[in-house]
């Protein structure tokens, strides 16, 4: 598993710089082999809840600590319903030890030949459209019919 940190006082453009470099390589992967990937953004208002999220990640996956209340997953060689599942699973644990704070988690996944700036984008869309129901949820950008 890799882990990369940035510094807390990053705006949230330039966040979305780090993911496009976090994607390169799994972007490279998915042009050459067709080894699809999956980009999954994590806000929460306690930002402990994000150490429990590397025991819901394979080796292969990349964390990146965008700020204090940002994180985004880069599951290699997954599908967008491996994204929801692992989003799912942790939103189910994150609540059992806490439900006073809420965690809000955007799922996106790559489609035939599109930039990385359009996955980026698609999943801090869904991440704020889970903000805006204002309780621990998930949402993904509607390649796959959700049954949560």
């Amino acid at each position: 598993m890799r882990i990369v940190r940035t510094p807390t006082e990053t705006s949230m453009l330039q966040c979305k710089e780090r993911v496009l470099e976090a994607l390169s390589h799994e972007s490279y992967r998915y042009d050459r082999y067709n080894v699809p990937f999956c980009l999954v953004a994590i806000a929460s208002e306690n930002s402990s809840h994000f150490e429990q999220i590397e025991d819901c990640l394979r080796v292969t996956d990349k964390i990146l600590y965008l700020n204090a209340n940002c994180v985004c997953l880069v599951l290699a060689s997954a599908e967008i319903a491996d994204g929801i599942k692992m989003g799912q699973n942790f939103i189910k644990k994150h609540d059992t030890m806490d439900g006073h704070n809420r965690v809000y988690i955007g799922v996106a996944s790559i489609r035939h030949k599109e930039s990385n700036y359009d996955i980026v984008s698609r999943a801090f869309y869904a991440l704020q459209k889970a903000r805006d129901n204002n309780i621990s949820t998930l949402e993904d950008d509607n390649i796959l019919e959700k049954s949560i």
